[in-house]
């Protein structure tokens, strides 16, 4: 309610602006749509039911804007408004927002931009939300404190955004609780009773508005960028690693940094147009580990255009060595399996993965898994690759040469209608091209967990084991002394 009153009152406020008032889906509109309707008297404004758009007796105009699919946002390529509000922006991917943002501009001076998202907890966008708003990256907030609710703030540029620090939006979070919303306190005393019923993550969403309150992310429950070593890490206490050091964990924080000649190299691709195409390239490290370390993310580019990145990044980029390019260690490449549909009835006479092909002809290319047994193994797939293997160390890694890797993938929520796939609404593109990686590449077996009181005595080996059995919190073991009950 309150995006729709201040959208109108914007219309009301400038005469002769656009102003766009968003929902993911055309249907979530309806309720949106019967308020207006309510409020705004005929002679004010009249509704064009084709077009979705409300004009002003005094010439501004209201979009009712939807973008179902992710592509959906060109749409509205060209247009210009003088404010942009989307109604639950959880429901939208970082990258749709990103699109509509910049559709706001105005050439007339005098008109305050502005741009309003309002949402709870939960859905594909409660990762992008939380990371812009509530608990903001260090790389934005520089030195400073995490701003507080209410608080307008402004976000330092990252290093590849040429913005002036001084001409980057501003932001500010402003939560919002059940007390708040006097009317429905009164309607509907009964309403955290029926939040509360959903579960104690949608239940503290929906009736406390907990930003820290969610189990859906499939990545997030185990990602972390970095690691405190702890005392019962013994394996890495073994290399020499103090506790309480901290040290990279799943992201190696070296943009540069490349395999060393006799790794093998492979390749996965997640294609796309109107969405981002996601290409990554992987290595072989030591003892079974990979490393994802090379990104291509991009949307609105052609087929040929993205074989030819392909190319380059395989031919110009070379091993730790300097000079030996890393396309002599490379395997193969697994692609999205829908590159291998026909086009003919779009009078393209190849297909994608041909154009690949075409552009690499020495390449061996392989289709990845499809269906719903490949979409359900892939959620297992990462949570194994992020596990950790028997030196201490965790099986998969990436570098920050990957950021939308880094960004999208630990917030790739479970699909709420289908808890053992991935949303499919969400930005899950280098989520599924390094998980078609993951499952097409053969697993090594693996070693069985080294002993950490190898080096004991057998009487204090098995009594430290006795105490971390007792004292592991997620395992529950009864301790057995011989000759007590």
């Amino acid at each position: 309610m309150f995006a729709l009153v201040e959208a109108v009152t914007i219309a009301l406020e400038y005469p002769g602006c656009k102003v766009a008032l968003f929902r993911r889906t055309l249907k979530q509109h309806k309720e949106i749509l019967f308020r207006f309707r309510s409020m705004v008297p005929r002679w004010c404004a009249t509704f064009n039911k084709q077009d979705h758009i409300a004009t002003f007796f005094n010439g501004s105009e209201l979009w009712f804007g939807y973008a179902q699919n992710e592509d959906d946002v060109y749409n509205y390529q060209g247009e210009e408004w003088v404010a942009l509000f989307i109604d639950e922006a959880s429901h939208f991917t970082e990258f749709q927002v990103l699109y509509l943002m910049t559709r706001v501009r105005s050439a007339v001076l005098g008109r305050r931009k502005r741009i309003v998202l309002t949402s709870n907890p939960g859905n594909v966008g409660h990762g992008w939300l939380k990371r812009w708003f509530v608990r903001p990256i260090a790389e934005e907030l520089g030195a400073r404190p995490v701003p507080a609710p209410g608080e307008v703030w402004r976000p330092l540029p990252k290093p590849h955004d040429p913005t002036p620090p001084d001409q980057m939006l501003t932001r500010a979070f402003i939560p919002a609780w059940f007390a708040d919303n006097h009317a429905l306190v009164r309607a509907d005393p009964g309403y955290l009773s029926k939040a509360w019923a959903l579960g104690a993550s949608k239940g503290k969403q929906l009736a406390e508005g907990d930003w820290d309150a969610d189990d859906a992310m499939i990545v997030g429950s185990v990602w972390q960028e970095r690691h405190v070593v702890q005392p019962t890490d013994h394996e890495l206490i073994r290399q020499g690693i103090a506790a309480g050091k901290v040290i990279p964990w799943h992201v190696f924080p070296r943009p540069d940094w490349r395999p060393a000649v006799g790794s093998n190299i492979f390749g996965s691709i997640d294609y796309g147009y109107g969405a981002p195409c996601s290409i990554h390239l992987h290595a072989t490290l030591p003892g079974g580990h990979t490393r994802t370390f090379l990104e291509f993310y991009k949307a609105r580019v052609r087929d040929v255009d993205q074989a030819t990145q392909l190319k380059a990044m395989l031919e110009r980029e070379t091993f730790s060595d300097g000079k030996t390019p890393i396309l002599q260690g490379l395997q193969w490449v697994v692609y999205d399996p829908a590159m291998r549909n026909s086009r003919q009835e779009t009078g393209l006479s190849k297909s994608v993965a041909e154009v690949y092909q075409d552009a690499m002809p020495r390449v061996q290319f392989r289709a990845g898994a499809a269906g719903r047994p490949a979409r359900v193994s892939r959620p297992q797939r990462w949570l194994d690759a992020c596990t950790t293997a028997p030196d201490g160390l965790p099986w998969w890694t990436c570098t920050t040469a990957c950021p939308d890797l880094i960004r999208t993938v630990p917030e790739i929520p479970w699909d709420p209608d289908d808890p053992e796939v991935e949303d499919d609404a969400s930005e899950n593109h280098a989520y599924e091209d390094v998980g078609r990686f993951f499952e097409a590449r053969p697993h090594q077996p693996r070693v069985k967990e080294a002993d950490p009181f190898a080096h004991l005595d057998p009487i204090s080996a098995a009594h430290q084991a006795a105490l971390a059995k007792r004292y592991d919190g997620k395992r529950k073991h009864r301790i057995v002394v011989p000759g007590m009950r």
